[in-house]
């Protein structure tokens, strides 16, 4: 809960970040706790550049598997996240099917929701709570959640937190390629030096994840 951002202020301070998770998305890895305690600002010589942080519950996709045989393989050997965070899968995969980059898309919206409304997306204390917020029918978008959002921002929000991982953006990649066909105007990829410093905070953790899973 805070001070509202306004659309074009949230998008841009979560840039860095959609852009870092486009990248581990790529190297075939989903974050899976995306929160506001794992986004940190960092000052970099390019000026600052928000950090995603804690890849440990990182889940490494497997080399050839399609999108279709990750949204239907709902066991996996260790699952942990943050419930006022949580996406549908995560609190019931035999229903809403495995966790992805998908689920770190829906925590993208909603972030995005609490920064325009100043309000959480999930209100709740325990488990329970969550867990009826996560799987309700009901979004939580920022208009539902009392923002005066555009069309345009509302929409991106909706389609991020969608109930059903298929019907949200398959990927952080295919979110930020979604900015621009939506809104022309809207905060979109830094380019050139500032772009590669936002990759190369998520190689570092994605490289460690990955050496922590071979020592393992």
């Amino acid at each position: 809960a805070g001070v509202p951002f306004d659309e074009s202020e949230a998008l841009e301070l979560l840039m860095p970040a959609i852009d870092a998770l486009a990248f581990a998305h790529r190297m075939k890895i989903a974050h899976r706790d995306i929160k506001p305690a794992n986004l940190i600002v960092c000052q970099t010589p390019l000026g600052e550049v928000i950090k995603v942080l804690d890849f440990g519950i990182a889940k490494a996709m497997q080399d050839g598997e399609t999108a279709t045989q990750l949204a239907s393989r709902t066991t996996s050997a260790f699952s942990a996240y943050s419930p006022s965070y949580g996406a549908p899968e995560q609190f019931r995969p035999t229903t809403h099917g495995a966790t992805g980059p998908w689920t770190d898309v829906h925590a993208i919206g909603l972030l995005l929701t609490e920064l325009v409304s100043g309000r959480r997306a999930f209100d709740g204390v325990e488990m329970a709570d969550f867990l009826l917020a996560s799987i309700a029918d009901e979004r939580p978008t920022p208009r539902s959640r009392g923002a005066c959002a555009s069309d345009f921002f509302e929409q991106l929000c909706a389609r991020c937190v969608a109930l059903e991982p298929s019907a949200r953006y398959r990927s952080a990649g295919a979110l930020t390629a979604a900015l621009s066909e939506l809104d022309p105007a809207a905060p979109r990829s830094r380019t050139s030096a500032a772009d590669a410093a936002a990759e190369h905070t998520a190689e570092l953790d994605t490289a460690a994840f990955l050496a922590d899973q071979m020592a393992a």
